[in-house]
């Protein structure tokens, strides 16, 4: 006899109380299976001492809990996935020793709060030249950038840092290389303004912002010490520290003297008659005093050192005599 068809038969020759209390067990077995099912499922997906039971989750669940998104569940921000389905599989039975990278989270997960969460806010993180250069590019590296690419580097604690620039290949040439600049560990972010309000500089032009100010590099106590009684309201450039000095090429704080003549700004440095016949004009430093730019008398005496020896009436110094056509014109005047 068929399966089904014995159970009807059976059925049928119960009497209505065993077929009553047959039907109030299942009754009773199905919604305690179900309340048991519920909360076995709310306490995976919505109760965080679920991924706290792995080991591994130790450490970053302690940073988890010690930043802003303490209030959240695990899922609000690691929808399960088949990627969540193969961490699990992957803790289980390849018994890893850490967690050596976070997790992926969609953007979108990240703008239910940040960006559609709290629009206004967004809107002035937005507009800030860091975000704008990595957002608004058009290069391909940077269309599918993830949020926590920059603000994931360290598990759960979503700051950026030295670690944040550097990894991925990102930005693993910009290392710092300017005297005992290059021995600390400077983060990025110290030198570079990247949350200097941009809204309307052109996307090609957001490196200005970008560039280190007197602001940044006078929050380190060395530079203090040497620059400051530097009167920057005197300099006549109206420049930034990072229009001349580049850390991550230059090794001395003299070799900003070369981007003078070299770069875009003093192009037309050659129609000055002083310039002509200078020995290593291109190294502006040799005449002009750093970050005032002045001319002293006693540089000339550079080349000039006997420019204070007695002659003969009618005879010119040999010094200036031997100067260019320039200088000797300068000189009679």
């Amino acid at each position: 006899m068929r399966p089904d068809k014995w159970l009807i038969a059976h059925w049928e020759g119960m009497s209505p109380r065993r077929r009553y209390g047959l039907v109030t067990l299942g009754v009773v077995l199905l919604v305690a299976s179900s309340m048991v099912g519920y909360r076995q499922y709310t306490f995976m997906m919505h109760d965080n001492q679920f991924c706290l039971s792995c080991h591994l989750m130790a450490d970053p669940y302690a940073r988890f809990q010690a930043g802003a998104h303490n209030q959240l569940s695990c899922h609000s921000c690691h929808p399960v996935s088949t990627g969540a389905l193969w961490q699990v599989y992957a803790t289980v039975f390849l018994n890893p020793t850490e967690v050596k990278k976070h997790a992926h989270v969609p953007n979108d997960v990240c703008g239910a709060c940040h960006i559609s969460g709290d629009p206004d806010r967004w809107r002035v993180i937005a507009n800030t030249a860091g975000h704008r250069l990595h957002l608004e590019s058009s290069s391909p590296a940077l269309r599918a950038i993830l949020c926590v690419d920059c603000h994931g580097a360290s598990l759960h604690e979503f700051k950026p840092d030295q670690q944040t620039c550097l990894q991925g290949g990102c930005h693993s040439y910009a290392h710092i290389r300017l005297g005992r600049m290059a021995d600390r560990d400077i983060y990025c972010t110290t030198c570079h303004a990247f949350t200097v309000d941009a809204p309307t500089v052109a996307i090609d032009s957001l490196g200005r912002p970008l560039s280190p100010k007197a602001r940044q590099c006078f929050s380190c106590h060395e530079m203090q010490q040497r620059l400051g009684s530097m009167e920057f309201a005197h300099d006549p450039h109206r420049g930034e520290c990072g229009d001349c000095h580049n850390p991550h090429e230059q090794r001395r704080g003299a070799e900003a003297g070369l981007t003078c003549a070299t770069g875009s700004c003093h192009t037309t440095w050659r129609e000055s008659p002083f310039h002509n016949g200078v020995p290593n004009p291109t190294e502006c430093t040799r005449c002009h005093i750093p970050h005032s730019w002045k001319v002293e008398g006693r540089n000339c005496l550079r080349c000039h050192a006997n420019i204070t020896e007695p002659t003969r009436p009618g005879r010119a110094h040999r010094a200036v005599t031997a100067a260019p056509a320039a200088h000797r014109d300068l000189a009679a005047r």
